[in-house]
């Protein structure tokens, strides 16, 4: 998933804590409510640390009726390359079934063009959301080694 959409850095803020513009917080509760109606559940949430992810997560979580100790902050999400956010999940705990990770573009929008290669994902429109089955996959590191079934793209 890729956070909502943004304000624009204001004088002397750092991109770090840009925060959601109001249609980006609605846009995210929306989807919350779609994914809810859709029965989607997270047990996981792999979240990139900036103000604009923890508050995208934060509003989806709350939305879905999850607990937010699902989510977990990871510093190496902020700006991650394709292959920095696969090594993160194949880092997360296998106990987790379905995990979500809210990170920044180009690198989420690159990663789910690369896993996608039966429908081809451009670019995540902010809030964009896409999902990926591994059947075969015990844990986070053995999907490294296979190739998923894309399931769905959903931007609000």
């Amino acid at each position: 998933m890729r956070h909502g959409q943004a304000l624009s850095a204001e004088m002397g803020q750092t991109d770090f804590s840009r925060k959601l513009s109001e249609k980006g917080e609605t846009d995210i509760a929306q989807e919350a409510q779609l994914l809810l109606e859709k029965a989607i559940q997270f047990d996981l949430v792999l979240c990139s640390p900036t103000e604009r992810t923890q508050k995208t997560a934060g509003i989806l979580v709350h939305g879905m009726g999850l607990k937010h100790e699902i989510i977990e902050f990871e510093t190496r999400l902020v700006n991650a390359s394709p292959d920095q956010i696969f090594f993160c999940i194949m880092e997360a705990n296998p106990e987790a079934n379905h995990l979500l990770v809210v990170a920044h573009n180009p690198g989420i929008s690159n990663l789910a063009g690369m896993l996608s290669t039966q429908t081809p994902i451009l670019s995540f429109q902010p809030g964009g959301i896409a999902a990926f089955h591994y059947p075969e996959a015990r844990s986070w590191m053995e999907a490294a080694q296979q190739e998923p079934d894309f399931l769905w793209y959903v931007q609000p």
